[in-house]
């Protein structure tokens, strides 16, 4: 298995699969006897690898937590396959692998600790059913695997986001899918699944007043980490632009798919973000967080916006590479420092509490212990010139009409 963002083989997992699958006895007769449980338990650690990355967390710091987050995802989740919900064998294989596997660290010291699937699957089952019970779990680990957030400046933003694509109303030809999934990050704050997860029922008709490009529409999202719904506001001028996308784009990756797999019963999904046209027979599915963090890291090797590793230290194939300087996760860092220092020129007391209930914290102390290093290591004169910077970046993307408010 290999991590893009890193450019390196996930060493664990390789391990692992070599010493349960490629054993002795694992060949008879020339032939490899457990090839299509390898393939399975391979593919079922790429999707929890995928939620790794996802949540910026190290893969040794994983808790029944976290695990029972992903069992909500499934549950929720449609197969690419079958168009249809998991089925709960499924999600009990792809569990068991993940815990063995974190038994076969476990027994060489790599963790501290395994997921329980059982553990999991009860804190997941009170989740789905009282979102409230559970509140005294969620961040109970938290501090435990956050990272040092890294917000994107805007300069670095407005290359990224014009790397990743055009805006629909540019009229180019070129997918503006995982431009406007990047924008909605950084407008928002909202978490890479939140995002995939949106329906697209929400744009497909709504109103712009291009002499108001600035009001917020609001919304209540319900998909999100522990299942607590909390209120997202997205700007006027991006929420045409997600109009003219599903109106646009959107249409045109159902209709490809209509060519290959949305024949008969099949219905087409709800997910405003759907892999486009060009995506062959997988066209008119819902885009996977992997997609858009593959293309972030892209685009971030393109510009050039990268720090150096070293890779395989102290082996002979020690060398220098370079890898990506954000994960897609640093555009919800990103707001969180610009919305704290916007709501602070405004002389907003106690901004944090703000923030706090924008990123959806069961706890203002989880959000101030991942931030708040930003924003005195910054000082406020340094954090002044960003905003300001953000501020007029901002108004030159969105043309006269916008400078003029």
């Amino acid at each position: 298995m290999f991590d893009v963002g890193q450019q390196e083989v996930v060493k664990p997992v390789l391990l692992f699969l070599t010493d349960k699958y490629a054993a002795p006895g694992a060949f008879k007769e020339g032939r490899w006897t457990k090839a299509n449980s390898a393939s399975a338990a391979a593919a079922d650690l790429k999707d929890w690898w995928g939620t790794i990355i996802t949540g910026d967390v190290p893969w040794d710091c994983a808790d029944d937590s976290m695990m029972a987050d992903w069992l909500i995802d499934m549950k929720m989740s449609l197969s690419e396959k079958t168009s249809d919900f998991l089925n709960s064998s499924t999600i009990n294989r792809r569990s068991s692998n993940v815990a063995e596997f974190y038994r076969w660290a476990l027994g060489r010291k790599l963790v501290e600790r395994v997921p329980e699937p059982d553990a999991a699957k009860r804190l997941a089952n009170m989740r789905l059913t009282n979102p409230n019970i559970a509140k005294s779990y969620r961040n109970r680990s938290r501090s435990k695997y956050d990272q040092d957030p890294h917000p994107i400046s805007p300069e670095v933003a407005v290359k990224l986001a014009a790397e990743l694509g055009p805006l629909p109303s540019e009229g180019k030809t070129q997918s503006s899918r995982t431009r406007l999934v990047f924008e909605l990050g950084y407008e928002t704050g909202m978490r890479i699944d939140e995002i995939l997860n949106l329906h697209h029922l929400w744009f497909s008709e709504f109103e712009f007043d291009p002499n108001r490009p600035f009001v917020m529409s609001s919304f209540d999202i319900e998909i999100t980490k522990g299942l607590v719904k909390r209120e997202i506001n997205v700007p006027a001028w991006l929420m045409e632009e997600l109009r003219l996308y599903v109106v646009g784009e959107r249409i045109a990756a159902i209709e490809q798919g209509g060519k290959s797999w949305l024949k008969g019963d099949r219905k087409a999904f709800t997910q405003l973000f759907l892999n486009h046209a060009g995506a062959t027979h997988n066209a008119g599915k819902p885009t996977q967080p992997s997609t858009i963090q593959d293309e972030f890291h892209t685009a971030c090797l393109t510009l050039k916006i990268h720090r150096r590793k070293i890779r395989a230290k102290g082996t002979p194939q020690e060398s220098a590479i370079y890898v990506p300087k954000h994960t897609f996760h640093d555009t919800r860092h990103s707001f969180a420092v610009l919305l704290f220092r916007s709501l602070e020129k405004r002389g907003r007391v106690r901004p944090w509490i703000r923030v706090q209930k924008a990123l959806g914290h069961a706890q203002v102390s989880t959000t101030t212990g991942i931030y708040l290093n930003v924003i005195d290591h910054l000082g406020a004169e340094a954090l002044e010139m960003v905003a300001e910077t953000f501020h007029g970046l901002r108004h030159a993307w969105r043309g006269d009409a916008a400078v003029a408010n």
